[in-house]
């Protein structure tokens, strides 16, 4: 059963559109559960990415609605909201460790484990084993009876509803000391008490519910993951093929999470396909400005400014990176939006880092801290060295947005004024 429910092709999410999509790592078996509600903004008009205005989601995370790392490792959920000022849309990114954890792996494929269990059957049924000619387990056989197991509980036939204890291919593949994980996956062990098969065992497989349910979707995700560990057993083309039970096709999820998203059709830089080079400086700034390193001009532009909308406190910062997409791009169009951010006051990192030096304080620092210091040093310098002094004051009122240091800043610009005035009304 698929665990998604994914927007149709070239759809147009209204306020009340809900999408989640569920996938798993085939290197490292983590899970992930990705889910977009259009209908938790609290906007009284929403009107949802993309649109007119924003091209983009904006997605900022939302710290007092998430959840920190758990024991088992799952991270989550984490949730982010769309900053855009009409859309609004709840995303939330929920990622579980594997479901098969080492320990278990261990017990299904030590080989090891499988002679001692095959040893043990030797002698509890050892006519059996003469006439049947039983032999040690593989790991890929076990994997494979699980995932048929798995299979049959998920997709019930008549004819398949229990596996008996004493059975060959359990014995050897399972035996007793599987019965904590069989237990785990639903799996429960009965004995006959009447008729032929009275004192008999049977492993009954979990009553699930028809629609989806938390039980179906780990049992889901427990055989994607067996199937995942036999594909990286070394096995030869021809015995893969032999499996009877590998119906393992995946396909990959970068397109259904693009749709989920809603960027499948974004703006792109128009430039050759290339190999991106991350030991390229620009390549590191990307991601600060929330941005792709093929987005168009004015989706840096769009990404840039939403970033300095929702996190003022470190425009600088995104301005620097801004600063080196548009070098490293050498537009017009990059460099005339430079230009104007420059012109509404917008200062680099670096030219705050050298105001904070240059009066010899620190961020940590109060207003009333960096003013005392502003004031001891003009008393020490030269009149000439004054409007550098001020100017460097400015810079830091601006950047911590303290209308008490742009006060500070602005005091005396005509204080050399009266002197001459004084001068000239002695004739």
């Amino acid at each position: 059963m698929n665990q998604s429910q994914l927007p149709e092709k070239d759809y147009q999410p209204d306020a009340t559109s809900a999408y989640h999509i569920a996938c798993i790592c085939k290197f490292c078996r983590q899970h992930l559960q990705l889910s977009i509600d259009y209908a938790a903004s609290s906007l009284t008009d929403p009107r949802p990415c993309p649109n007119a205005e924003n091209p983009l989601h904006h997605f900022v995370y939302r710290a007092e609605l998430s959840q920190e790392q758990d024991a088992q490792g799952a991270v989550g959920p984490s949730l982010f909201q769309c900053s855009t000022s009409r859309c609004g849309a709840l995303l939330t990114i929920h990622l579980t460790p594997p479901r098969i954890t080492a320990p278990l792996q261990d017990l299904l494929t030590s080989t090891d484990r499988l002679e001692r269990r095959y040893q043990k059957a030797v002698r509890e049924f050892p006519e059996r084993h003469e006439k049947e000619a039983w032999k040690i387990a593989r790991p890929v056989e076990v994997l494979e009876a699980l995932s048929a197991y798995l299979r049959d509980a998920l997709y019930p036939k008549a004819n398949r509803g229990r596996i008996p204890k004493e059975n060959r291919r359990f014995c050897t593949a399972f035996g007793d000391d599987c019965d904590v994980l069989l237990e785990s996956l639903g799996f429960t062990l009965i004995e006959e008490s009447s008729g032929q098969l009275s004192g008999a065992q049977f492993w009954v497989f979990p009553k699930l519910p028809e629609g989806p349910s938390p039980e179906r979707a780990f049992l889901e995700d427990f055989r994607d993951e067996l199937f995942i560990l036999i594909s990286k057993l070394p096995l030869s083309f021809q015995e893969k093929q032999g499996l009877k039970h590998y119906d393992f096709f995946p396909t990959d999820s970068k397109k259904d999470l693009q749709r989920c998203l809603a960027y499948t059709d974004y703006d792109k830089v128009l430039a050759p396909r290339r190999t991106v080079d991350l030991t390229k400086d620009e390549q590191a700034h990307y991601p600060i400005l929330g941005a792709l390193s093929d987005y168009s001009d004015d989706l840096i532009i769009f990404s840039y400014k939403q970033q300095i909308g929702t996190d003022p406190g470190n425009s600088s910062y995104y301005f620097d990176s801004l600063s080196k997409v548009s070098e490293a791009r050498g537009t017009e169009k990059l460099q005339m939006e430079l230009v104007i951010q420059q012109s509404m006051g917008v200062k680099s990192h670096s030219e705050i880092r050298e105001a904070y030096v240059y009066l010899g304080v620190e961020d940590s620092n109060t207003d009333e801290q960096i003013i005392g210091n502003y004031k001891s040093r003009i008393s020490d310098i030269g009149p000439s060295q004054v409007p550098d002094a001020r100017r460097m004051l400015k810079i830091i009122g601006e950047h911590r947005n303290s209308a008490s240091l742009l006060s500070a800043a602005s005091e005396g610009k005509l204080g050399k004024l009266p002197s001459p005035c004084a001068f000239m009304s002695r004739y």
